[in-house]
């Protein structure tokens, strides 16, 4: 994503990541809630890493936590955080397929996966041990470059379009939409996780990119390692 490279600091982070090993984040400073083992570390591009060693455990299970949500969207940047959801697992110029983007976990036995929220947004991962530096790659890949073109965006609406139909014919999840409305009202409703049809349609890529761009930046990020 052309437009982004140049001024989001994330874009700067994955690779920051893949040159850590466990030793060398477990130096960082402690006192992390939820266990004395538990380590904190803030990288220079203002990432904050948390990370927990489980000796004898064969799997790496990583969760990137951005402090942004369906809540944080500009009036035309309603449904962002759906997209992205959608777009982050649609392809990238290197991995230009759904089938590309999940390949290695495919093999490997691994998952990779995001969810939108209404103030977060989440992306993690979960590999063997020696899969985990590709299992990085990846999710490098997908937080830098995803909707670096307009057929990748709109392919991502087109699947972000689906699952809120799917969820308007699925009851228990259509009267939760109408509950949240009623509590909350319209205008906060508007910017559902979930998604609406309407602001997914007129939502443009410029928009779409435009979000990336404020909210995907590295002192809105917390990534924790186990």
């Amino acid at each position: 994503m052309s437009a982004l490279g140049a001024t989001s600091a994330l874009f700067a982070v994955p690779y920051a990541f893949a040159s850590l090993s466990f030793p060398m984040v477990a130096a960082g400073p402690s006192g992390v809630p939820g266990g004395v083992d538990a380590t904190r570390a803030v990288l220079a591009n203002g990432i904050t890493v948390l990370t927990r060693e489980r000796r004898g455990a064969d799997v790496v299970a990583l969760q990137l936590l951005l402090g942004s949500g369906a809540r944080d969207e500009a009036v035309d940047q309603a449904g962002a955080t759906k997209l992205w959801e959608q777009l982050m697992l649609q392809g990238t110029p290197s991995r230009p397929t759904p089938g590309e983007v999940l390949r290695h976990f495919s093999i490997t036995g691994g998952m990779i996966g995001t969810r939108a929220g209404w103030e977060n947004f989440w992306a993690s991962t979960v590999a063997r041990g020696p899969d985990f530096p590709e299992a990085l790659n990846v999710l490098s890949d997908i937080l830098m470059h995803s909707g670096a073109t307009d057929e990748l965006v709109e392919r991502a609406r087109r699947v972000a379009l689906d699952d809120v139909a799917r969820r308007k014919n699925a009851p228990a999840r259509w009267i939760r939409d109408v509950q949240m409305a009623e509590l909350y009202g319209a205008e906060l409703q508007r910017h559902s996780p979930a998604g609406e049809a309407e602001s997914l349609q007129s939502l443009t890529a410029e928009a779409l990119r435009r979000f990336h761009e404020e909210h995907f930046r590295g002192g809105n990020i917390t990534v924790g390692i186990v």
